[in-house]
């Protein structure tokens, strides 16, 4: 009952005078996208408030516990949860609304140990080395599908950190490990692997963030909330808060 209510709400959403709430799940170890801590924190949650602003009534609920992308998904797909910044895909596209205007992107890179001297050029260069060219990677995360989807690479899904996955770089359970640079001096740190590992220079991948909503809200929500980005993009806020993550706009190597 409480989730028709909750979707009886959004879909008013677009009468004037109305609010309403967007169900957000905090995905684990996702940063810059979330920081983990007692507030929400990161670059969604800092996109969304400005939405805020800018839709009087409309308004992003977080739930306390962080959750697996997998699990955020299922939980959109069955109307549990409202919206959430994913990695465009056209898996996803045909599961989910999506907001057309980029929010920001993150590159991928492979991580190699330090002493190792082995050079990419491309993902060729990785399949030629077979079993030799294990690549390790995050537990739960949209990596998995999009690495699969290239075919001949041999990957591990085990590590949920990537701390765990640098640790087990280092003991030289995989060649490689596959992650996102944005936070990598953190993460070194936070792993102990100082002067251990090493990123490779060839950047292998750049995905790009979209707002997506439940297939399950009705009304206007989504052309609103479409408005809204345009705007915050047109008066510079967009680009203002990829700033202060350090992010680079989408579709540039700016």
């Amino acid at each position: 009952m409480k989730r028709w209510l909750a979707i009886g709400a959004l879909a008013l959403a677009g009468h004037a005078g109305a609010s309403v709430e967007i169900r957000v799940a905090v995905q684990e170890d996702s940063a810059p996208k979330y920081v983990a801590g007692p507030t929400p924190k990161g670059i969604c949650p800092d996109l969304m408030r400005a939405i805020e602003k800018q839709l009087p009534g409309v308004r992003f609920v977080f739930e306390a516990r962080e959750q697996p992308l997998r699990r955020i998904e299922n939980r959109m797909e069955q109307g549990e949860l409202d919206a959430n910044c994913l990695v465009d895909t056209s898996v996803r596209r045909s599961k989910f609304q999506v907001a057309s205007t980029p929010l920001f992107s993150l590159d991928y890179h492979l991580i190699a140990r330090a002493g190792d001297a082995v050079t990419v050029n491309g993902w060729d260069d990785v399949r030629r080395l077979g079993a030799d060219g294990k690549i390790l990677i995050l537990s739960g995360t949209g990596v998995t599908e999009r690495l699969q989807k290239l075919g001949g690479l041999t990957i591990e899904e085990g590590g949920k950190s990537a701390t765990a996955n640098l640790h087990k770089l280092v003991m030289g359970r995989g060649r490689f490990f596959y992650y996102r640079t944005h936070d990598w001096t953190s993460q070194v740190s936070a792993a102990g692997v100082g002067g251990q590992v090493r990123i490779l220079p060839l950047r292998m991948e750049s995905v790009q963030f979209h707002l997506m909503f439940g297939a399950h809200l009705k009304g206007d929500l989504l052309s609103r909330v479409e408005r809204a980005l345009q705007e915050l993009d047109a008066n510079g806020t967009l680009a203002r808060i990829r700033k202060e993550w350090q992010l680079r706009p989408t579709g540039t190597d700016a």
